[in-house]
């Protein structure tokens, strides 16, 4: 799963290999150094953010999934809405309700069109 997210994120001279890829943790290890610049496409970046949310997601790291979701909001605020992950996303910290996110996810919600 953590290959397939990191396959959309990499760039040209970052190779990434299945062992590497074996565990959440190397997953954003791996993410972490694929970080797009900002003279990357902002379709490049918007998958990266998304990944990296997806990630932390899965990690129950709501605060860092959060901010990820916030930082594609700010380049790209239809993928918050359109995009199956990121809605996933925000579903999964809607229902965990993090009293400390809960402002930020309220606005995430409400661009994506999810009742809150």
């Amino acid at each position: 799963m953590e290959a397939v997210l990191l396959s959309r994120t990499s760039d040209p001279g970052i190779e990434l290999t299945p062992p590497e890829a074996t565990t959440l943790v190397n997953a954003l290890r791996l993410l972490a150094a694929a970080q797009p610049g900002e003279d990357r496409p902002l379709e490049r970046q918007a998958a990266y953010h998304i990944c990296q949310a997806r990630a932390y997601t899965q990690r129950r790291d709501d605060a860092e999934a959060t901010l990820a979701l916030l930082k594609l909001a700010e380049i790209s605020p239809e993928d918050i809405r359109y995009d199956a992950n990121a809605s996933h996303c925000i579903q999964h910290l809607i229902r965990r309700d993090n009293y400390l996110i809960r402002t930020e996810v309220a606005r995430l919600a409400k661009l994506a069109g999810i009742p809150y």
